[in-house]
């Protein structure tokens, strides 16, 4: 008489990954909260260097929530970065070409030599 085995010898079946989950969306979070932040700080210093480094930031976080379909969520975050870090280079720039007509116009008012 043949034994049956209730237990076959077959490898357990590892669960499926949710639709969409390729393992990046921790990636793409901190992708998003660092253009996030980048921006925000920018806006206050360092605006010329910070603000296109969040530009940068928060696109490459757009195209890998796009290219995975992962971290949807962390999308408005990623896209608020790319226009807040936009919005501190202008400021800079701004400020920058401002006080250079300035410079240009009033020479005396930026003339720092002692008085006498």
């Amino acid at each position: 008489m043949a034994s049956f085995d209730p237990y076959p010898k077959y490898a357990p079946v590892a669960a499926a990954k949710p639709k969409g989950d390729s393992g990046k969306s921790k990636e793409i979070e901190k992708l998003a909260n660092n253009a996030f932040y980048f921006g925000i700080i920018g806006c206050f210093i360092f605006g010329i260097i910070l603000g296109p480094i969040a530009m940068l930031t928060g696109n490459k976080a757009l195209k890998l929530i796009k290219s995975t379909g992962s971290g949807k969520n962390h999308e408005s975050t990623a896209r608020n970065g790319v226009i807040i870090g936009a919005v501190a280079t202008f400021l800079y720039v701004i400020i920058f070409v401002g006080t250079m007509v300035l410079m240009l116009m009033y020479p005396d008012m930026f003339d720092f030599k002692a008085a006498g």
